[in-house]
């Protein structure tokens, strides 16, 4: 009863307290268009990257790197996990989205394809498949400022992701742009886009409090779509929790439903102020 009361108070506090915290705290806008082409000037150009051969050696691969580079890692993959937000490390290989799973002290066997290979290249990771081809290439920024909310000293990235076209030629284009806000209601912005430069969504990681985070991905046309919620409740409790209603979450772990009232939750609600109006702008103002 006593635990039941100290929830439901520190609930209420919350809940009373957020609002004018994240409304002091500032909701910068951010400017994501629906298509690449107004902010081209301001990615990263694509540098060149290492080639790799594969060779067999006594039954392992062995893999040998033509250009500079700084390390390079076999990676063993798994098939990636929408409801299991950890995005920015997702590797897309051949239309398939996987993550790490961890690193390999020694080179896998030959003939299996569960893995990749990482070289890094000063700010710049580029990730072959198990047969060598070049999947993804991703280059981390510092004092980026992609999506123009006119804040400093955030650090961004961008992904590029590899595809054979029609003709048999590699191409490449821009897949994900990611900025970390430094400060402000807003911890996190992202966009992902189509081959053909088309905006296909865009999330954004609200900062509810030190512990309390929201992640919510949108369609191009502002709808909500999918939410994580990760935070810490007033008793030291850590959680991460799912949802595609916006208003019942599945707890990752347990796999357990719960209300966004939930006493086990603390879980702040989602069509609060902040959320009723994305912070987006898809035309210059």
């Amino acid at each position: 009863m006593k635990k039941h009361l100290c929830l439901i108070l520190s609930l209420l506090m919350m809940m009373a307290a957020l609002p004018v915290t994240v409304q002091a705290s500032g909701l910068p806008y951010a400017y994501i268009p629906n298509t690449l082409k107004s902010i081209k000037e301001q990615l990263p150009t694509l540098d060149t990257m290492p080639t790799m051969k594969l060779k067999n050696d006594e039954g392992e691969i062995f893999p040998v790197v033509y250009g500079d580079y700084d390390e390079i890692t076999a990676l063993h993959i798994v098939d990636y996990d929408g409801n299991l937000d950890n995005r920015e490390n997702y590797i897309d290989v051949n239309g398939k989205e996987y993550q790490p799973a961890g690193a390999y002290d020694y080179f896998p066997e030959w003939g299996t394809s569960a893995f990749v290979f990482q070289v890094e290249v000063g700010p710049w990771k580029a990730i072959f498949s198990s047969q060598g081809a070049i999947a993804q290439t991703t280059k981390v920024e510092s004092n980026t400022d992609y999506f123009l909310t006119g804040m400093p000293g955030n650090e961004g990235y961008v992904r590029f992701t590899y595809r054979r076209g029609n003709n048999g030629k590699i191409i490449s284009y821009v897949s994900e742009i990611c900025e970390k806000v430094n400060m402000g209601g807003i911890l996190e912005f992202a966009a992902f886009y189509k081959q053909n430069g088309e905006l296909d969504s865009y999330t954004v990681k609200y900062r509810i409090s030190e512990d309390i985070t929201y992640k919510i991905k949108y369609s191009p046309k502002n709808k909500p779509q999918f939410g994580w919620y990760e935070g810490t409740d007033a008793f030291g409790d850590y959680g991460v929790a799912y949802s595609n209603s916006l208003t019942t979450w599945r707890d990752v772990k347990t796999g357990k439903l719960t209300s966004q009232q939930g006493l086990e939750w603390d879980l702040y609600p989602l069509n609060a102020e902040i959320f009723s109006v994305p912070p987006r702008v898809s035309r210059l103002r």
